[in-house]
């Protein structure tokens, strides 16, 4: 799961709400599954946290998504900044 973008994660995973776990999907999905709801640009750390969750695999923490080649910036922005996606 740690080589997964938080976009790919439900192709993988699903969520068994009874036993509050994750568990590998036992078969592929096919469709698309949308859960991200739209952000407006002016809620800038919003964005850009955003753009972090798209691009950025493997993270299991805030802190994860704003550290970028070991170097853990303060905001998303910094970080976003860092992997050219602003």
């Amino acid at each position: 799961s740690r080589s997964y973008m938080y976009t790919e994660f439900p192709e993988f995973y699903v969520w068994l709400k009874k036993e509050r776990v994750l568990r590998p999907r036992k078969r592929r999905f096919g469709g698309p599954i949308s859960r991200i709801f739209s952000i407006s640009p002016n809620q800038s750390e919003k964005c850009d946290f955003r753009k972090l969750l798209h691009h950025v695999s493997g993270a299991t923490s805030l802190e994860d998504l704003r550290t970028v080649h070991g170097i853990c910036y303060q905001i998303f922005k910094q970080g976003a900044i860092a992997l050219n996606l602003l």
